[in-house]
């Protein structure tokens, strides 16, 4: 089921590529639930403890908003029952949508309904949050969380700062993660858009120092079959230096990767190397903000 998934364990961490959602089973909604009164519920399967919190945003990820709620049975017992969440008004943009959430209001606040459904013992659900209506504002908005449930069925509490932050307008530069470890290295740059505006430009930027032998001392960045990265000197340092990539970029969360092409050379093992990313400009010389961890890490060979 789409935007609502089951899945072991209470992190519920997001993988690569950024925004990417852990899919499992999905949220059971039994048939028997509307049929048993709630007193007889508690009494036959007990009280279950659950703990809610806003799906984990670290800056790279931060412009497109809260993407998703993590709720988790940390109990011994089965949760049956709704789920009801809740924010203040949202004053600069419309507030998040679920596919399997029932919207509405308790007079001041908004909430979202999630009907009546099974949680198992040690288990977490997670919801897709969407944010789809009118223009995204130029500074996120957050809201308060909270979350609340039949207190027959049992407990839910925050974990975490239970905040809901809006998405906002931003186009910016990273690192694509996952290299630390990996003997591919890391796999790209990449550049981002969450204005309302789409980017056709082209962008240039580098790192110091050069990779150390046996690696290309300018790991290349192959794009639509042209090849960039070059060793200069500035200031007396060599940096490898990637001049007038082109780039473009849809409105409201397109992105393009900058792949990297790692070159081993054959022989012994290769150490890893890691690098920091420096400052990166568009063809009009803005500088892009650099957002979430800026080390590239080499491929290497055991």
């Amino acid at each position: 089921m789409k935007d609502l998934d089951v899945k072991d364990g209470p992190d519920g961490a997001k993988g690569v590529p950024r925004r990417t959602v852990i899919k499992t089973a999905a949220w059971s909604i039994p048939v028997v639930a509307v049929a048993v009164s709630t007193p007889l519920a508690a009494a036959s399967v007990g009280a279950a403890a659950l703990t809610f919190a806003v799906a984990p945003l670290v800056d790279i990820d931060a412009p497109y908003g809260a993407q998703a709620l993590t709720v988790t049975n940390t109990g011994t017992e089965a949760f049956t029952g709704a789920i009801v969440f809740s924010t203040p008004a949202w004053a600069t943009i419309a507030p998040f949508t679920s596919a399997v959430m029932v919207q509405g209001t308790d007079g001041s606040n908004i909430t979202w309904t999630l009907p009546a459904g099974f949680l198992p013992a040690g288990q977490s659900l997670q919801i897709d949050l969407e944010w789809t209506t009118g223009a995204w504002p130029l500074t996120a908005e957050v809201q308060p969380l909270s979350a609340s449930i039949d207190s027959t069925l049992g407990t839910i509490t925050p974990v975490g700062g239970p905040t809901v932050a809006s998405p906002y307008q931003l186009l910016w530069f990273g690192v694509t993660p996952g290299g630390a470890g990996n003997v591919n290295g890391t796999p790209s740059l990449f550049i981002a858009n969450t204005t309302e505006t789409p980017f056709n430009g082209a962008v240039t930027t580098r790192y110091t120092p050069t990779w150390t032998f046996p690696l290309v001392s300018a790991t290349p960045i192959v794009i639509n079959g042209t090849s960039y990265g070059t060793r200069v000197a500035e200031n007396g340092v060599f940096v490898a230096r990637y001049n007038n990539m082109p780039v473009s970029v849809a409105a409201r969360g397109g992105e393009q990767a900058l792949p990297f092409t790692w070159v081993l050379p054959g022989g012994p093992a290769i150490a890893q190397q890691q690098r920091n990313l420096g400052v990166t400009t568009t063809g009009t010389g803005e500088t892009l903000p650099l957002l979430g961890s800026p080390t590239i890490y080499s491929a290497y060979r055991v």
